[in-house]
């Protein structure tokens, strides 16, 4: 027995391993640099549902009201493939055109920079624009994301008109959309602020107007353009014509056209007011029983590479802010109705409570087999082991999530 012990003695000694064990403090160093890393690793890295997964796609939607499916694929589809074609990194392009509407998907090659392409697509768009119709919607840019969904929810519910409601969640919006993290909240079910022209037949028949007529003199009446450059002085001053409405007298003062040197406003033969828009859903809210309220809800979604957790955290927080400061009133009931960061805190706490719990199984176990400095080397293992992965994953720049933890479990 002795001599196979001091034949084993002897191997390790002549290991790697050996370096560790003559000079114990080295290791002891080593084992709380572990520990440190590790922690911190564990706390500093992103948390996510799912891995982040990159999906070589994007979109690219603009809307012509109005327009058939011949015509979208003439006046829009055609104008904007051809620039979008001239793009690198695209592997196929397709395109479906609709009634009022024109899609077109992009495959780009493996191992492209999307953020790169997809900037070069928006470019490509824009040379684009001056060839569609004056009618057609900006052309929208959206790159695939495997992830894209909202990461928490708060539903506003009171009383008050829902005009009102929408103001204030609107505000807690924009709060929201200023954290760190943050790429965009979106509204839902709210009523949103609109200038409503109501035309007086018999005076625009008089006039000899019509309703296109005058819809393009308002459109067309809200621009900004710049009209070229002053030499004064050997100095060049840029010159724009910055003619935006900035209230809703504006509108009511825009001249149409002019009698005899008198022009003729809008607001002279229609009546123009500000309101809301009509109700496309009802949205009703109930709290731990109560009485069902008219509500409204606010998703906020985070960034690529964000942590779910500190963004879910910071977002009821900024909550709480705000119902401090009186930005939402009391009278606002504000409450959380979805929360996906509940189910990573829940995989965690599975990670961490199995972890334990088999550590204290094997120490116990080797324990009664060989004795307590045994077990305890032993299980000091398990949790040494998930610091060192979750120290080489940070490095990598790995998240943690579903599939992460349940491949440590």
């Amino acid at each position: 027995m002795n001599s196979n012990t001091n034949k084993n003695l002897e191997e390790v000694k002549k290991s790697a391993w050996s370096f560790f064990i003559r000079r114990r403090p080295i290791a002891y160093l080593l084992i709380l640099a572990i520990v440190i890393f590790g922690v911190l690793s564990a706390y500093s890295m992103p948390k996510e549902l799912q891995p982040e997964i990159v999906i070589p796609f994007g979109t690219v939607s603009t809307i012509l009201p109005g327009a058939s499916p011949s015509d979208i694929e003439s006046l829009v589809t055609i104008p904007l493939e051809k620039q979008i074609a001239t793009v690198n990194d695209i592997k196929s392009l397709s395109s479906s055109s609709n009634f009022n509407s024109s899609l077109i998907f992009i495959e780009f090659e493996t191992g492209a920079d999307l953020d790169s392409a997809i900037q070069d697509v928006k470019e490509a768009v824009d040379q684009a624009v001056p060839d569609l119709p004056e009618d057609a919607s900006d052309p929208m840019v959206v790159k695939a994301e495997a992830n894209s969904f909202s990461i928490i929810s708060f539903t506003f519910a009171s009383d008050k008109p829902l005009n009102e409601v929408t103001d204030i969640a609107q505000k807690a919006a924009d709060e929201l959309e200023t954290l760190n993290g943050v790429s965009r909240v979106d509204l839902f079910g709210g009523q949103e602020k609109i200038i409503k022209v109501t035309l007086n037949q018999k005076l625009v028949e008089a006039y000899g107007l019509d309703i296109n007529t005058i819809a393009n003199l308002i459109k067309y009446g809200n621009s900004s353009s710049p009209i070229g450059l002053i030499d004064i002085d050997k100095l060049n001053y840029s010159v724009r014509i910055d003619n935006q409405y900035q209230n809703i007298n504006d509108i009511k003062k825009l001249p149409l056209f002019s009698i005899e040197n008198t022009p003729i406003l809008l607001e002279d033969i229609a009546k123009v007011e500000e309101t809301y828009n009509e109700k496309s859903t009802i949205s009703r809210f109930s709290f731990m029983g109560s009485e069902p309220q008219e509500s409204l809800s606010i998703s906020v979604n985070k960034k690529d590479g964000a942590n779910i957790l500190d963004v879910a955290d910071e977002s009821r927080k900024k909550i709480e802010e705000l119902k401090e400061d009186g930005i939402i009133p009391s009278d606002i009931t504000v409450e959380v109705s979805n929360d996906n960061s509940v189910f990573i805190r829940k995989d965690l706490g599975v990670l961490t409570t199995n972890g334990i719990q088999t550590t204290i199984i094997i120490t116990i176990v080797l324990f009664l087999a060989l004795g307590l400095k045994e077990g305890l080397l032993a299980g000091l293992a398990i949790p040494l082991s998930f610091l060192i992965a979750f120290s080489v994953m940070n490095f990598l720049g790995l998240t943690i999530n579903s599939l992460s933890l349940f491949s440590l479990v």
